[in-house]
């Protein structure tokens, strides 16, 4: 496929229900709770996911992170022209950012008015077993590699995003319901990731196993 310029939309998308569990494993003699390849427990990971609530707050509960009382989320830029109304569905088996960072919230154009958005940025991402289908009105097309690759200035603009971080602690994240704080640590991958792209730009694409078809 040609790499597209910077800034650029893809003409497939990136990341991201429940999430399937990858590498976890329990303790040498059989006990002790499920931990992933790094050795983390879900709650080891809420921690990483989840600042300490503040002297006198509510603690925000595990699995759940979100903005807290009061709190909006951070605005983000958007790209300057409109999207379909109604984004992509994406699922992969295992998406590895690198460099993840939850930058905020945009509002996108459509021919049916503005479209609520997280936008998620990171310098590359790697998706194995990628599917897309398409849901805009027109004839439904299903686009999947074997593998995907974006790199350079990643940008997703996603409606929806579920995935089970290291194949443990499986997440939901809407516009109104982001990670606290906005930042993934490095090192974390996701399983079994959903989400619902409005769009998603980057330098560079590299795919592998690339198929188009229509929606039976």
């Amino acid at each position: 496929m040609g790499v597209p310029a910077r800034g650029a939309p893809l003409p497939g998308g990136a990341v991201p229900a429940p999430l399937a569990a990858t590498g976890a494993h329990t303790a040498p003699d059989g006990t002790g709770p499920p931990r992933a390849a790094g050795g983390r427990t879900p709650r080891e990971l809420t921690a990483a996911l989840a600042p300490a609530p503040r002297q006198g707050a509510t603690p925000v509960a595990e699995a759940a992170p979100t903005a807290g009382p009061g709190e909006r989320a951070p605005a983000a830029d958007g790209p300057g022209f409109p999207v379909a109304a109604t984004p992509a569905t994406i699922t992969t088996t295992r998406f590895t950012p690198h460099g993840f960072l939850v930058a905020g919230v945009t509002e996108l154009p459509t021919a049916r008015g503005p479209l609520k958005v997280m936008v998620l940025k990171m310098r590359a991402a790697s998706l194995t077993d990628y599917r897309m289908r398409t849901r805009d009105g027109s004839p439904e097309l299903d686009l999947g590699a074997d593998s995907l690759e974006l790199s350079g200035h990643v940008t997703l603009y996603l409606s929806r995003f579920k995935g089970c971080v290291e194949g443990l602690l499986c997440l939901t994240f809407t516009p109104d319901r982001l990670p606290v704080p906005p930042l993934v640590p490095p090192l974390i991958f996701l399983t079994d990731v959903e989400a619902d792209q409005a769009l998603v730009t980057a330098d560079s694409i590299t795919t592998d196993g690339l198929t188009l078809t229509p929606h039976a």
